[in-house]
């Protein structure tokens, strides 16, 4: 048989090593040889500073004319593992089919060990089985170890950078850790060691993101050119979404993108052009449309809102929401006239269905599209009757609207309307009940002082902020809000920081019943985080608490998952009641992701950033 015969069948059992074993030699004789072809293979002088070039040595033994030659060399290098990855990476194109061959073999059983032996834990857990998942699923794999507490994900998302054969993923996973919170002067030397060592020589597209944010670390000048011309190789690979995982996975990038050129390689102008290349994918999708636009809101970026909509009209013209977003963007630019036809248009499309009303105001105010939402919810409390559930409903919600933007007063008026017609109309005191529990009234009466006092604060008024929350808290003694606030001003008066922590005690004392008696559901846990992550006490319980509300969060029906965010905050809160501002910031950072346009998160956000950098 000829030599190329010989080598051709090598090949093809290579190819198949996954699935069947390359038989042992077993005889004496073969046994022999192979173990004298192998001591034939030279030592590594100088140990580790020599393993590049043995790498290649060994790599180019792959196409030897020997079979004992190759497998030896192919052993050697799956004991080498992981060190080797990049030099096979580039060998699995070699020209020489037996090299190739036993290269993408090689890389194959390289890339399924995901996992460490000094990985942790909760490491090992996220990426149990990572080898089977799509890359939507790889994704959320490689977000949780980027939320995991300090630098616990930061070796395993190199090491993903290095070893993912996607590009999007791999530039995903780099985009993560570059957009970490990070004391630069204390941490930043720590963390570029970590990163070097487990980029090792990749060059993937993740990893030349990341080395070009070492290098703008260490000299932002430098790096601009390289910065430049990664977002460059970015617009000219972006094409038309070939469906929905593509259009979802690729628009969850590039957010994260415009988000670390504007706040870590401090490159707003390479936002804006991302922002602009996505407005030609897409458009005929109104999916693709409503997320584009919202993304474009978040940047303030409203002449592309206004191009969008140009561009995608026949989509706008049907969805309200849209159509206010669109209206958002003109009167930003002043064009006053523009935006009120184009509202007005908007409002007519809804049509004579209050409860219609009600749900595109929820839709416009978690969009951060407030004054839209405002006319929704006020057309709503105006020609609805006061004892219905969906006006209590939508007064509720446009307070919460109201505080969040910190409209205290305003928000205690919308609210002090239903207590009022509570005490003047039994039917619209049982339609409270009805709506919310035999409790709601008393927790609408506390919410409502809780406002008030919250007006006061803004004001400077103590004293009036203090009697308001003693009053909010004969109606509602389990609100952690006025329980904080009790707490918050009493520093300098021990009797009435002790009635704060006499109540605090027994809220606490409450909500570990309901975690007792109720210890799959989410919300107890997350209530005593906050109260004792914003007051005092076992703040590591606080954190154990807020993890456990999340962890029991992704078992709960979708319409209660959009408590994610708040409960993001919660946690951060926790952290920040230890003094840990840097994974404060982080999960913080994460709960302003997935809501940017709750106002309380993103006043958070800020401060945590300006106690981290203290």
């Amino acid at each position: 048989m000829s030599a190329s015969c010989v080598r051709a069948i090598s090949s093809l059992c290579v190819a198949l090593l996954p699935i069947f074993a390359v038989a042992k030699l077993t005889s004496a004789g073969i046994d022999a040889q192979s173990t004298a072809k192998t001591d034939a293979l030279p030592a590594v002088p100088g140990g580790a500073e020599q393993l590049p070039g043995r790498v290649t040595v060994l790599i180019q033994q792959l196409g030897d004319p020997s079979y004992l030659v190759r497998q030896s060399a192919q052993n050697e290098l799956g004991r080498i593992g992981p060190e080797a990855f990049d030099a096979l990476s580039a060998a699995e194109n070699d020209t020489d089919v037996e090299i190739s061959s036993r290269a993408k073999y090689l890389v194959q059983q390289i890339r399924a060990q995901w996992i460490h032996t000094s990985d942790s834990p909760q490491v090992r857990r996220i990426l149990d089985k990572y080898e089977l998942l799509d890359d939507s699923a790889r994704l959320q794999a490689l977000r949780q170890l980027a939320f995991l507490p300090g630098d616990l994900g930061l070796a395993p998302l190199c090491r993903l950078i290095r070893f993912e054969r996607s590009p999007l993923v791999s530039k995903y996973s780099a985009l993560l850790v570059i957009g970490q919170p990070d004391a630069v002067a204390r941490s930043w030397p720590a963390k570029q060691k970590t990163i070097e060592a487990n980029l090792a020589q990749n060059n993937g597209p993740g990893a030349q993101w990341l080395r070009t944010y070492v290098r703008f670390q260490n000299d932002p000048q430098s790096a601009k050119a390289d910065v430049d011309k990664l977002v460059n190789a970015e617009l000219a690979g972006l094409a038309p979404f070939a469906n929905d995982a593509v259009r979802k996975n690729t628009l969850e990038l590039e957010a994260l993108l415009v988000n670390v050129l504007k706040q870590n390689f401090q490159r707003p102008d390479r936002a804006t052009d991302v922002l602009q290349q996505l407005l030609s994918l897409g458009t005929n999708d109104p999916d693709a449309v409503a997320k584009l636009a919202d993304l474009l809101v978040q940047h303030q970026a409203w002449d592309l809102v206004d191009q969008l909509a140009r561009r995608a009209e026949a989509t706008f013209n049907v969805d309200p929401a849209l159509l206010y977003t669109w209206a958002h963007a003109l009167r930003a630019e002043g064009k006053t006239d523009a935006a009120d036809k184009i509202s007005d248009k908007a409002f007519k499309l809804i049509g004579n269905s209050l409860e219609d009303h009600k749900t595109i105001g929820t839709k416009l105010q978690r969009l951060g599209l407030f004054d839209a939402a405002e006319r929704e919810y006020q057309h709503v409390i105006k020609t609805s009757p006061q004892d219905t559930e969906l006006t209590i409903e939508t007064q509720a919600r446009f307070g919460e609207m109201l505080h969040d933007q910190d409209l205290d007063l305003q928000a205690a008026q919308v609210v002090k309307k239903l207590i009022d017609a509570m005490d003047k109309d039994p039917t619209v005191l049982q339609r409270t009940k009805e709506f919310g529990g035999d409790t709601y009234p008393d927790t609408m009466r506390g919410q409502m002082h809780l406002y008030y006092a919250c007006s006061y604060a803004g004001e400077n008024k103590p004293d009036e902020r203090r009697r308001e929350l003693d009053e909010g808290a004969k109606y509602d003694p389990t609100n952690a809000d006025i329980l904080i606030g009790l707490y918050e001003t009493s520093v300098d008066n021990p009797a009435r920081r002790k009635q704060a922590m006499d109540l605090i005690h027994v809220a606490d004392k409450g909500f570990r019943e309901a975690i007792a008696q109720q210890p799959t559901t989410s919300i107890p846990y997350n209530m005593d985080a906050w109260l004792i992550g914003n007051t005092e006490g076992d703040f590591d319980l606080a954190i154990q608490y807020s993890q456990n509300s999340l962890e029991l969060l992704k078992n709960q029906p979708e319409e209660l998952q959009i408590n994610e965010p708040g409960f993001l905050d919660t946690l951060a809160h926790c952290y920040a009641g230890k003094r840990d501002f840097r994974n404060a910031v982080k999960f913080q950072a994460r709960a302003a992701e997935l809501d940017p346009h709750t106002m309380q998160i993103a006043r958070a956000l800020k401060q945590f950033k300006q106690q981290l950098d203290q």
